[in-house]
């Protein structure tokens, strides 16, 4: 399928891009990608913000996620690791915290952006930034760093029906999760059941750019937080 020029990106706090859509419908989750691994010791999180502050936008209007109905789409998002030796240790404007330590906002929005067509890495996507990377500016980084190929919507409050028609309207959401103090950010790129549980969906991991299911991180107790859209 080819790619629009523009894209959306949505966040839970969630971002979502327009990317290409795979209908998974005969396949089962246990089935879906080989290469997700889920690992038990990783316990992500940064003392935030890493992302901007702003108000939320009125949840869309759309029919209540049924817990009867099956669902299933894969988006093939690329992965990044915020702890890649490439840039790990470059350090992010104006928070003064490496990406390594506290770029998951940023390396997700890489993934988003090159999932809908641009071509920075999270290295790359920090140096464009400058001094909006850490808190992590969305509309600039839509704006000026994504090649021209996505564009800042707003900010939502969390619902898993927004979560799944995201996914079902091919933009991968960005998604905040919070635990005490700490948060961390995400990108969702699959569903596979009702849509009604985290049990549901797999997640790109910016930690270490593993895919794993989302409730690895919902049962270490980090909260369903928001998420932010770009199109």
């Amino acid at each position: 399928m080819k790619k629009r020029l523009s894209s959306n990106i949505a966040i839970l706090l969630l971002i979502t891009i327009t990317p290409t859509v795979v209908n998974m419908a005969a396949a089962h989750k246990s089935s879906r990608n080989p290469q997700i691994q889920r690992i038990s010791d990783l316990v992500p999180g940064v003392t935030g913000p890493v992302a901007e502050e702003s108000s939320f936008l009125p949840l869309p209007h759309f029919p209540e996620v049924s817990p009867l109905v099956w669902h299933s789409v894969w988006l093939n998002v690329p992965s990044y690791s915020q702890n890649d030796p490439g840039w790990k240790n470059d350090l992010m404007q104006n928070c003064g915290k490496t990406i390594g330590e506290a770029g998951c906002a940023l390396t997700s929005t890489a993934m988003a952006f090159k999932y809908n067509g641009a071509s920075k890495t999270p290295g790359q996507l920090n140096t464009c930034m400058g001094e909006y990377a850490c808190p992590f500016y969305w509309n600039y980084g839509a704006a000026h760093c994504s090649d021209y190929r996505s564009t800042y919507v707003g900010k939502y409050g969390f619902s898993w029906g927004l979560l799944l028609h995201s996914l079902e309207d091919d933009h991968p959401p960005i998604l905040k999760m919070v635990k005490s103090n700490r948060e961390h950010w995400v990108v969702v790129n699959a569903v596979d059941g009702s849509g009604y549980s985290s049990d549901d969906y797999e997640i790109a991991d910016p930690w270490d750019g593993r895919n794993e299911s989302l409730s690895i991180l919902y049962q270490r107790r980090m909260v369903l937080k928001l998420h932010r859209n770009i199109s």
